[in-house]
Order: structure tokens, then sequence, then C-alpha cells
């Protein structure tokens, strides 16, 4: 049953505290769990996002809680400020609120001079002790409001807490304590209050959760429409939809259906009526269709005057119409410090098309469907919380209300991402993507624009993350590319040294015919003959580059060894060539074998190698160790024989026909072994 109220008496309370005794006053599940919770002498506290009603919901406790004798003490940190304050002046201030409320018997200012000698946390918890032993109150519950302002003071404030949990920890020792409590009340965590884990006294009080108006606890504000707008309480209901409880929305959009009517107050009630019905229907029916005016329907529509009613007063212009504060202010939050501002931005667009695709479809065209965000407690989701645009519902994170969505759309969310970084569509693409498709990062000129630019700024995680995987895929693509252009290279190289190959044996073959078929032509015959292989030994050689450009280290090293062999076959070749020819046979030789250092690779002797050397042909190597012996091995690296000896071999050597071979050991012995 709803009791009317006259629009002129009732009065909704639009930003700053609701009065304990007022009719727009809305009694929460919060009012009786903190009430309850203070009686039997818990520790508590209050943190959630602005303008949710905790001050309210302090007032409305102390008042109940001194309705049954209980001494209460309020003390708002605003009031003592932040800036250029000491921590001595801190305390003091502290304990000059406490003391306002209790008739002490003593003097504050002299008392607090006497122990001065005592630190200030300390002097607190003696005055609080003094305040209990004076006998004026055997219950006294400390209330403290805007707990978050101490994350603004320049001085450690741990000992505050730990303060705190020490008059609880006293209760076991002294009976005076029992009757001491505390509750904070802030836009903060516990986390951001005291870090030592050792000394908080979070963890032995207990969060009070404070929500949203629920439809079972606004009837007391549809009072206030009753005699305003027909079906008072399916508009109330209308409002609700629109903010989801959100207390200072709610309590705004009443004062707003109120003052819209206030020039209809006057009027009789039939004509009231009828006046709000035509009004509310016309309106609906401009929306659907603009001609309408000419037929407006009879009948009142709730939905369509709460629609209208918010779409002209909050969302139109929002900014230059946000009095008191409230979007501005949620605003603020997710903007402030430019360096986490992206990563509270991404979330929250994260949560906007998770939400768009949990709407019921149809679905916009294209749109892929995006998971829920669940809540995990971390950094960026604790300010959202705190900043009042999210809130928890059913593990997951949610926009709060319809009218934040409105406001604080996707489009809004690109703007402002936008406006803190030049690429953020390109990022907000790749993490779409799940970090995986590569064609949304930066290359070239905007990758460098990019760097340039975050020089001058402080950015998020996100952002470094971003750009090193910009930077990594170009230096990636750029190896690659030079890669490719060598092996092309390599590629060009050996063709064209098969073509001159193909050429120069087809040659071959033809001064052979033309050898044979003419004794005549025999001396033109062998110069060409000579003249081809020459040829030979200059394509072997380019075979074997060809070979170690491609990385056929193996193939370049036997190339290499052929073109010197065939050189050292040729007779009859002028002085300048055979020059020339040693000197291209030496060079590719060197390349292959020095570029060849882990190639063909084979583990001659435990403890180490000490000497090794080709025959004069080429053909074999001779190997000297720590292992008192030494190896000879065919020219692939096949083992031929191990030759035993009584002391370390130092050296070894080949006789010039390749059919001794000497070898020394350090027992000063020399040993000439036969070939064969």
């Amino acid at each position: 049953m709803i009791n009317p109220a006259s629009p002129s008496d009732f009065v909704y309370q639009v930003g700053g505290s609701v009065p304990p005794r007022s009719q727009a006053y809305v009694k929460r599940q919060a009012d009786d769990y903190l009430l309850q919770a203070l009686l039997a002498g818990e520790f508590c506290y209050v943190f959630n996002a602005r303008q949710m009603g905790k001050s309210s919901l302090r007032l409305r406790t102390m008042m109940q809680l001194q309705q049954q004798g209980i001494s209460c003490a309020a003390i708002d940190l605003t009031a003592i400020g932040s800036q250029k304050i000491e921590i001595e002046q801190w305390y003091a201030a502290i304990a000059a609120m406490l003391s306002k409320p209790l008739p002490l018997p003593f003097d504050l200012r002299s008392w607090w001079k006497e122990y001065a000698y005592l630190p200030p946390a300390a002097r607190l918890g003696e005055f609080i002790d003094a305040i209990l032993r004076s006998g004026i109150t055997n219950r006294l519950v400390i209330l403290i409001d805007e707990i978050d302002t101490i994350l603004n003071l320049k001085f450690p404030t741990d000992d505050f807490f730990a303060l705190i949990r020490t008059c609880y920890n006293r209760r076991a020792e002294l009976d005076l304590y029992q009757g001491l409590t505390f509750a904070l009340f802030g836009v903060t965590t516990p986390g951001e209050l005291i870090s030592d884990k050792s000394r908080t006294p979070f963890n032995i009080g207990q969060a009070i959760q404070l929500t949203g108006f629920q439809h079972s606890e606004v009837s007391s504000l549809a009072a206030g429409l009753v005699n305003v707008v027909p079906q008072p309480e399916r508009v109330l209901w209308e409002i609700l939809r629109w903010t989801n409880g959100q207390p200072f929305l709610v309590q705004k959009i009443c004062a707003l259906v109120l003052r819209s009517r206030q020039l209809s107050a006057a009027m009789p009630a039939a004509a009231v009526d009828q006046t709000t019905a035509r009004a509310a229907d016309r309106t609906a029916d401009r929306v659907a269709d603009p001609s309408a005016d000419a037929n407006p329907p009879a009948q009142f529509s709730p939905r369509a005057f709460v629609d209208r009613l918010i779409q002209s007063q909050i969302l139109n212009h929002w900014e230059a119409s946000d009095e008191p504060e409230h979007l501005k202010t949620i605003r603020d939050r997710l903007l402030y410090d430019e360096r986490s501002a992206g990563r509270r931005l991404m979330l929250y667009r994260q949560i906007c098309r998770a939400e768009l695709s949990a709407d019921p479809p149809p679905h916009p065209p294209g749109q892929a469907t995006v998971p829920l965000v669940q809540a995990d407690g971390s950094a960026a989701q604790t300010e959202l919380l705190l900043a009042g645009i999210v809130e928890k519902r059913d593990g997951y994170l949610r926009v709060k209300c319809r009218i934040y969505r409105e406001v604080f759309n996707l489009a809004w969310v690109d703007r402002q991402l936008d406006d803190l970084r030049p690429y953020a569509a390109w990022l907000n693409a790749w993490v779409e993507s799940n970090y995986r498709d590569a064609s949304y990062l930066l290359r070239g000129n905007p990758l460098r624009e990019a760097l340039d630019w975050m020089q001058k700024r402080s950015l998020d995680d996100l952002d470094y993350r971003y750009l090193a995987a910009s930077q990594e895929l170009e230096q990636l693509e750029i190896q690659r590319q030079l890669e490719l252009d060598r092996l092309r290279e390599a590629e060009a190289r050996l063709e064209i040294e098969q073509r001159s190959v193909q050429r120069q044996r087809q040659l071959l073959v033809a001064l052979s015919i033309t050898l044979a078929a003419s004794l005549v032509s025999g001396g033109i015959t062998l110069y060409a003959y000579q003249q081809a292989a020459i040829s030979d030994v200059r394509s072997t050689i380019a075979a074997s580059r060809g070979s170690f450009a491609s990385d056929q280290r193996l193939d370049a090293l036997l190339q290499a060894l052929q073109a010197r062999d065939r050189f050292q076959q040729l007779r009859l070749v002028p002085a300048q060539t055979r020059q020339e020819l040693k000197q291209r046979t030496q060079s590719v030789l060197e390349q292959a074998v020095y570029g060849e250092n882990e190639k063909n690779q084979r583990f001659a002797h435990p403890g180490g190698a000490l000497a090794a050397e080709f025959s004069p042909d080429g053909q074999s190597i001779v190997t000297t160790g720590t292992d008192r012996t030494a190896k000879v091995w065919r020219s692939n690296g096949l083992l031929v024989h191990t030759l035993e000896h009584s002391s370390l071999v130092y050296d070894a050597t080949f006789s010039p026909d390749n059919q001794k071979l000497l070898t020394a050991s350090l027992d000063g012995n020399l040993h000439i072994w036969d070939r064969n």
C-alpha cells in the first residue's frame, strides 16, 4: 500500500547524503547487515563506488545505534584534508573529531601535549584507551567515512590500520575493548589501503555488500509520484529498468518526474491524469510515427514516458546536463592517469562487446560472439568496479545499467582510445583476434611514427606488448626478405654456372668429334681440349661457390677438391692462366674448408687432437692426439688406420710421394710408416 504524499512535501535527494528520517531514504539489506554486525561488536567496512549511498547508510546506522544507547563518533577524513598536512596534525584532527560527541572528563589539548613523547599512532591509541577507561560510555562505535582519502597522504598510514587491529586484539585482554568497534566507508579496496597482511584489520573484519535498489525496496519512493503521474509504481519500475537501482540515478530521475509535473500540480486530479496521459502518449507516438500527433491515443504509457524523459533530460548532451555530477565522475575515473586509462578502457570495451553478444538476437550483422568477462579481481577490474560503471553478476562483469551503456557506448570508448593512442583501431582489432592476427600489427612508417609518439608518453603494458610484437614481426620479415634475396642470388649464380658448364661440355663434345673426324685438325683439337679442361676447372670452381652459397657445404668441399685435382693435372698451360687458376682453386678450397668448420666433423682423439695434415694427393688426412695414436683418414672422413704409440704423438707428415708417413712422439722417437 503506497501512502501518497503531496508533490510539494516529498523531496527526492539528488546528491549528498539522504537524511536518516527522509521519506526518500530507501532501506536495503545492507542496512540490516551493518546494524546487526556493529551491534555484535564486529569490525565492518563498506567499500563501493561513489554515489551508491555509503554516507547515507552511515548516517542511518548512527541514528539507529544512538537510539539503542550506543555512543557513536563520526570521522569524515575529507574534513581533515590530505594536502600540506603533517602526520602529527592528521592524528590530532582524528582525536579532535573523536572527542566532539563525547563528554570527556579531561581537556583534549592538554592531554595531547602531555603524551607528546609517544608516536602519533600510539598516542591516538592511548587516547582511545583513556576514553574507554573514563567510564563515559561502555559502547563506542567509530564510523570513518571517505577512508580512501588516506591514499593521498604523503606519509605512511599502515600504523593507523594496525591500531584498529590492535584495538580488536585487546578484547582478549581487557573487557573495556569489548564495547569498541569500527566501521569504514570509502571508494577503495583493502589491498589499496594496507598491503601488510600481518597488520591489516581487514582479515578480521566483515565486508558489507552495498547493492542498488531492488524492486521490493523502493515503495517509499513511489509515494512521491502518487497524484503526479498515473501508475506511479509502473513508472518507478521503468526507472529501475533504466538504472538497475543505482541510488543516485533513481533519486535524480524521480526528481525529474516530479519537476516535470510541478506545473500540473495545481490542476484538478482528473485534468492532471488526462493531460499526463495525452503528453506521454504523444511522446511515445512521436518516436514510433512522427505523424501521430493528429490522433493522440488516450492511454498513458509509463515506458514511453520514462524513455522520453531519460532521453531528453539525461542522455541528450549528457555532459552539459550532468548536474550534480555523476556521469562525469565516472568518466573521470575511467580516464584518469594516461598510463592505466588504456587498460581500463580496453577491458570496458571487451565487457561492452560481450554485453552486445549476450543481447537477445538478432545481433548486429557480422558481429562475432564475444564471451563474457569473468571476474578475477585484477587491478583493472577493481578500478572499473570502483568507478561504478560495472558490477559483478553471476561471476561475470556486466555494465551496471542501461544508462551507462547508452552514454559510455562502444563509439565513446573508441573515441577515447583514439585520443590516447594513434593506433587504437589496429590495437583493438589485434586484441579481438586474441593477439593472433599479425595483419593488425604495425610496420614501416606507421610503426616508426608510433615509436616516436610513445617516447613522450607513459604507456600501458598492453601498448608495449603490441609495439614489441610489431617490431618483432618487422624484424622477422626483414630477415626473411634478406634470406630470400640471398637464396635467389645463389640460385641465379648457380644457373649461370650450370649453363656455362653445359656450353663447355657441348664444346668439348664438338671438339672431340672434330678430333676423331680429322687428324689434320689434331693440333686445333688439342688446343680446344686444353681450353675445355681449363673451362671444366673454372666451372667446377663456380659449382663449388654455388654449393657453398646454397649451404651445401660438403658438396662445396668435394667440388673444391676436384677443382684443385683437375688443375694439378693440366699441362702446357700458359703461365698467366696457370697462376689465375692456382689462385682461384686455392681460394675456393679455403672457402670450403674454413667455411665448413662445423660440417663433416669427426671425434678423432679423446683428450684432444694435436696435429692434422692432408696428404700431397689430397686423398688422405693424418691426425695425432693425446691418446698416443696417429690416425689416417680418407678425405671423406672414413677412418683407415690407427697407429699405436707408447707416448703422446704431437706431429705427423706425409712424404712427397704419398708412400711414407712420419710421426713424432713425446718420448723422442720418430716412426716411419709404410703407406700400405
